[in-house]
């Protein structure tokens, strides 16, 4: 696994867990990386839902604090779970992911957890490589449908 004290300190980059204050720039990052629109209201509902553990979920800001990247879990039982992880575009590549993931994947481990589930879509390689990286299999396929309508 990777050191994040000495990760950081190599690279002056901070992780912590992220705060309210930090709801809009969680939504930033997770939008970009996903294409998607999830709000700053969202993200506090989340930050102050019980699943929110700030043992489980860390903000990586870069040397001059700007939110560069994050990663969630949740832990029930024994059995965990990674919902996010997502790096501005402009971060990816450098080994922010893998200190990310290896970070969280100790945090889970001393907190009891036996198993660890995510999911990433079947074209995203360079996730895929980092989750075979850390030992994550394969469980099954999924495959989503779509249905367009045609203008009436």
């Amino acid at each position: 696994m990777v050191n994040l004290k000495i990760f950081s300190q190599l690279l002056g980059f901070q992780f912590h867990p992220p705060t309210l204050e930090d709801a809009n720039a969680w939504a930033d990052i997770y939008n970009e990386a996903f294409c998607s629109n999830k709000s700053q209201e969202s993200v506090v509902h989340e930050f102050q839902g019980t699943n929110f553990s700030p043992n489980l979920y860390i903000l990586c800001t870069n040397e001059i604090g700007n939110p560069i990247g994050l990663i969630s879990s949740i832990l029930r039982g024994t059995h965990a779970r990674i919902p996010t992880i997502a790096l501005r575009r402009e971060w990816q590549k450098r080994g922010i992911g893998k200190v990310l993931l290896s970070e969280i994947l100790h945090r889970l481990k001393h907190s009891g957890a036996d198993d660890v589930r995510l999911t990433v879509d079947s074209k995203n390689h360079a996730a895929k490589s980092l989750y075979n990286k850390f030992g994550f299999q394969q469980e099954y396929n999924r495959i989503n449908y779509v249905a367009t309508f045609l203008p009436l």
